[in-house]
């Protein structure tokens, strides 16, 4: 049976409309809202220190934090959007956090050991709490309930260390461990919960013609909100290391060590279906049997080594340092699919494209999300993790020299090479989808080849027809490259002001998607190849520029100011033409993964993710101070700050609705590959298109809100000119 949405009057009268008894509002206009925003932020910050003993002291840090807001507009853009208030989030993050330290001195020995605790708890909704979802597609508008909330989730951190260090002749010697777990508890992602219905245009949405629906059910018969919370999930690591500092000569310090980590992962809470998958990448891809497990990392070896030379010493010191050395990271709790095969189910019914579904009478009616209707989840579309997937490595070195001049004057320059393996790729479906249950066509027997002239594959048909395509694989075969160079000026505190500015040159390469950094979405355009997507990624900022500077005036005055400067974040192209057929789109907002092919330097080649740039970006901060003295223990401090001085318009195109160009408009003509090939063997099917090289890259259009990379919001951090007033009383 069908069921009025939440948020509707379960009573209403003939000649109600929709939008009053659901949506509260009497016109299509009212759905913009009121735009009420805030934000609350309240901290508290607590220390404690104890000397029981003239080697012991025992020190407690606490604080707690609650943050309260709402028109939140996460994965819509910042500032301006194409969407009703309604669609916004109002949540609340509280957590509170301790640290307890005992320190223990004999000699020329020190041992410290440390305890930290911490907890929060996140309650994530809309401004349109209960309302069916809506989505315009001829022109984007959305309204209602935002399709991924509710989110729910508490989560928690105890983390235990032991730190001992002995110095003895040349040497400062350090040793110990420390092991962390981390708690998610409580976690709960049920989404479109109270259906989403797409309409062509306004007046279909007016007569009541939706052609989609979409509407999350539980699969087990509980309500869909305790379906959809995983039960408590646990991820473990414990680290050991051991390093030296040698004073080699006065002038050289070397400085060697060698760090392991363990880490024990969560593990999925139900079993994962089908027959078998792709594991591998690249010549190394494979099929296997489903994995059930996820699996923990015990081979992470950090070895490391610096050297420090004092090549000058007197007033005027010259430094040179270099280090090398391999670094880890555990992989974020978010991202593990801990729920397994799911215990939730999701309707797509766009008839006639998903047979044997009905949207019903239409909204705002939806089915019971504890029966799910025939044709709902069709087959089982979940995350699994490759066997073998593994903690991110880094690989860092730096060269450095650092000179002091003018006594209080230093100048410095530093290269850094950063080499970044085993990076995440895939693992999101919503927004990094690595489609793979596919099979690549062979070349042979009347089907098209295995790849294109620029290491595509061409699709022939489904890995396992048990399972969904759009499915997705979470793995660590990505990797990365960062190079900067970096200038710094600094002056120390003296003469009543101190100065520092600092240059950054920079380049930043990858072939996996680098999630929310910019607001852009990539998985991987292939289900074999990753390599072909390896270029710029979304935090490629080549030039940036920071300078701050203190000074003290007299009469207890001071003021001071910073200065931020950098060239535009990159920007995608997005394509509407989904190439190889993986039908892999992200963020809901059908930002295909596939590149086309254009004309770089005179040769063909595949468009990079990012090939255009943000507007650059500056501000300039200034802060004025006065400090007034009662007693030696009490003074009264009045600051007045104030941000962006000049008002600069520091503006930025919306990716999610100004990225996107159609290939018809850039010159390409697209064939399915099945006409190509119309006599493959029998159970070959293939899939995707071959399409004509783009004439061109699209112009970029500032002046136009609706065009391709039309300004339509403020950048992220930035502001208009705005002042602050504040006091603080210091005892």
């Amino acid at each position: 049976g069908f069921f009025l949405a939440p948020s509707c009057n379960q009573n209403p009268s003939v000649g109600d409309t929709v939008l009053q008894d659901c949506f509260g509002v009497s016109s299509l206009a009212g759905l913009l809202g009121a735009s009420n925003q805030f934000q609350n932020l309240f901290t508290l910050i607590g220390k404690y220190d104890y000397q029981f003993s003239p080697a012991n002291h025992f020190s407690i840090r606490g604080n707690g934090t609650r943050n309260h807001t709402s028109g939140f507009t996460g994965g819509l853009g910042q500032n301006e959007i194409n969407a009703g208030f309604s669609e916004s989030e109002i949540f609340v993050n509280q957590g509170i956090s301790g640290v307890f330290a005992l320190n223990t001195v004999l000699g020329r020995k020190v041992n410290e050991v440390r305890v930290g605790i911490q907890g929060e708890t996140r309650i994530r909704h809309s401004n349109g709490n209960g309302q069916p979802t809506v989505l315009l597609a001829d022109s984007g508008f959305t309204f209602g309930e935002r399709y991924y909330l509710p989110i729910n989730g508490d989560d928690g951190k105890l983390e235990g260390q032991d730190n001992f260090e002995y110095i003895f002749g040349k040497h400062d010697v350090k040793f110990g461990g420390n092991i962390n777990t981390f708690a998610v508890r409580k976690n709960m992602f049920a989404g479109w919960s109270t259906g989403q219905f797409d309409f062509g245009s306004i007046n279909d949405f007016q007569n009541g013609s939706a052609f989609g629906l979409i509407e999350n059910f539980s699969a087990n018969g509980q309500p869909l909100f305790k379906a959809g919370t995983t039960f408590p999930s646990y991820q473990s690591d414990l680290g050991l290391y051991l390093q030296d500092k040698w004073a080699v000569t006065p002038n050289v310090t070397l400085t060697y060590g060698l760090r392991w980590d363990g880490t024990w992962n969560p593990q999925p809470q139900t079993p994962f279906a089908g027959t078998q998958v792709l594991a591998g990448a690249g010549s190394g891809t494979h099929a296997i049997p489903v994995p059930q497990r996820i699996p923990n990392d015990f081979g992470q070896f950090g070895p490391r080594v610096g050297l420090a030379w004092n090549v000058s010493r007197g007033n005027h010191p010259t430094v040179v340092r270099a280090a090398w050395g391999l670094y880890y990271a555990q992989e974020i709790v978010l991202f593990i699919p801990v729920g397994g095969g799911g215990r939730t189910t999701a309707l797509f019914c766009f008839p006639p494209f998903t047979p044997g579904c009905s949207i019903g009478p239409g909204m705002p009616y939806i089915y019971d999300t504890q029966q799910p209707p025939a044709g709902a989840g069709g087959k089982p579309n979940f995350t699994y993790f490759d066997p073998k997937s593994r903690n991110p490595r880094v690989s860092n070195v730096t060269a450095s020299v650092e000179h002091t001049f003018a006594r209080d004057w230093t100048v410095s320059g530093t290269y850094a090479f950063v080499h970044s393996t085993r990076l995440r790729n895939g693992g999101y479906g919503t927004e990094e989808q690595w489609a793979r249950n596919f099979t690549a066509c062979t070349g042979t027997g009347g089907e098209p080849p295995a790849t294109d002239a620029f290491g595509r594959a061409i699709l022939c048909g489904v890995l396992d027809n048990s399972l969904s395509t759009g499915m997705t694989t979470f793995a660590s075969f990505a990797h990365g490259n960062y190079q900067s160079i970096v200038v710094n000026l600094n002056k120390r505190f003296s003469k009543h002001f101190q100065i520092f500015a600092n240059y950054i040159w920079s380049t930043n390469k990858d072939n996996a998607s680098s999630e929310r950094d910019t607001d852009t979405y990539f998985g991987q355009q292939d289900p074999f190849n990753i390599n072909i997507d390896y270029g710029r990624n979304g935090l490629d900022v080549k030039h940036q520029f920071k300078a701050a500077g203190v000074y003290d005036l007299p009469w207890g005055f001071s003021v001071s100011s910073t200065l931020i400067a950098h060239s535009g974040v990159p920007f995608p192209l997005y394509i509407d033409t989904d190439i190889n057929g993986d039908g892999a789109a992200n963020s809901g907002f059908s930002h295909n993964n596939d590149r086309p092919v254009c004309c770089a330097g005179g040769k063909l080649a595949l468009v990079g993710r990012y090939p255009f740039d943000q507007p650059n970006y500056a501000e300039w901060d200034a802060r004025l101070q006065k400090d007034f003295r009662v007693s030696e223990r009490y003074h009264l401090l009045l600051q007045a700050d104030f941000f962006n001085v000049t008002n600069r318009g520091n503006v930025y195109s919306n990716p999610d609705t100004n990225a996107t160009i159609s290939m018809a408009a850039l010159g390409s003509t697209c064939t399915p590959w099945a006409t190509l090939f119309p006599t493959p063997p029998p159970g070959v099917t293939p899939m995707g298109s071959s399409c004509t090289p783009i004439t061109a890259l699209p112009k970029i259009n500032r002046n136009s809100k609706a065009a391709f990379g039309g300004v339509n919001q403020i950048a992220p951090l930035s502001t208009p000119f705005a002042a602050q007033f504040g006091a603080k009383f210091v005892f």
